[in-house]
């Protein structure tokens, strides 16, 4: 009996480790406060070195002012006791401050630890910082109706996006079908960044009557969503491609 539950407890530690894995590129990349007003840790550069090391360049707040902590060495662990990989890497502020980020990935964020002391004062401060990839648009930024810039646009009159508690997105759209609008669909959709582009979107597919499949795929810029539209046919006509600003209704 001891031998079976001491397989179980293996299989389950297993299991937590596969559902945990974070692999050092799933932190490679240019990273960004989530908050633009954020003055202690404003934007993390990290670059994979090996399996178990990367190059971490920060910057944030020193003492008064903000200025680069520089690039160290970082060193990518797993911790049992948190259930989570993380990097760590220590910095040495104009020979006054010591600061030490602990960070780990949590859904399409960092979640970065700062830990700050003075040299020679054995008091330390901790704060926790949320980061995301450079250019990437949160999420709940595209909630919302959306309906067409020009009132007078009849192929992409409306969108519904809305943000369901696994922050899974959905999308309902309405525009025109084969001679007039119709509602295409309420359906789920993807979102995703995409490092060469430099951008968030959300993507969504229907199926219309008449063979037609129509593909949404939005991005924010400023205040607008942009639509790329994408129609298919099955009728042996050629695949159309249109762009549409959405405001916000």
């Amino acid at each position: 009996m001891k031998n079976v539950k001491g397989i179980f407890s293996a299989l389950l530690l297993m299991f937590a480790l596969v559902l945990n894995a974070t692999t050092i590129q799933d932190f490679s990349g240019e990273w960004e406060s989530v908050d633009a007003n954020e003055k202690g840790l404003k934007e993390v550069t990290i670059k994979e070195k090996d399996k178990k090391t990367a190059a971490v360049k920060a910057y944030g707040a020193c003492q008064s002012t903000s200025c680069g902590w520089g690039t160290k060495t970082g060193d990518y662990f797993y911790s049992s006791g948190a259930g989570h990989y993380f990097i760590s890497a220590n910095y040495r502020i104009k020979g006054k401050l010591n600061k030490q980020i602990v960070m780990r990935r949590e859904g399409n964020l960092i979640i970065a630890k700062v830990v700050t002391s003075e040299v020679g004062n054995p008091k330390t401060s901790v704060k926790y910082h949320e980061l995301k990839r450079k250019g990437e648009t949160p999420i709940q930024n595209f909630s919302g109706i959306w309906v067409n810039k020009d009132p007078k646009e009849k192929a992409l009159t409306q969108m519904i996006v809305k943000i369901g508690s696994s922050s899974r997105p959905s999308v309902s759209s309405t525009g025109m079908c084969i001679s007039n609008t119709c509602h295409w669909g309420n359906e789920n959709a993807t979102y995703f960044f995409e490092p060469s582009a430099g951008h968030s979107f959300i993507s969504v597919n229907y199926k219309l009557t008449g063979g037609i499949t129509k593909q949404i795929v939005m991005r924010r810029k400023g205040a607008i969503m942009v639509a790329k539209v994408v129609t298919t046919y099955q009728d042996g006509r050629k695949t159309k491609v249109r762009y549409y600003d959405m405001v916000k209704k």
